[in-house]
């Protein structure tokens, strides 16, 4: 049987146990993959398995891409 490389924002959210929005936040800053197809939002499971594997991130670091992704 061959991996699902994407999944749903609300299976990553549930994964990552976050909200849909932080996900939505994470792709919007660069920080996982997003792709969008008939406004439905699907996540690149590996980027995310990445981001949770280093474990936590300061909130300054977070607000740096946020910051980023607005400019």
């Amino acid at each position: 049987m061959k991996k699902e490389k994407w999944i749903t924002r609300t299976d990553a959210a549930k994964l990552a146990k976050v909200s849909t929005q932080t996900i939505t936040n994470w792709g919007k800053s660069g920080l996982i993959t997003i792709r969008v197809i008939k406004n439905t939002m699907s996540v690149d499971k590996k980027t995310l398995t990445d981001l949770l594997k280093r474990g936590s991130v300061s909130y300054t670091h977070l607000r740096a891409h946020e910051t980023r992704s607005n400019l």
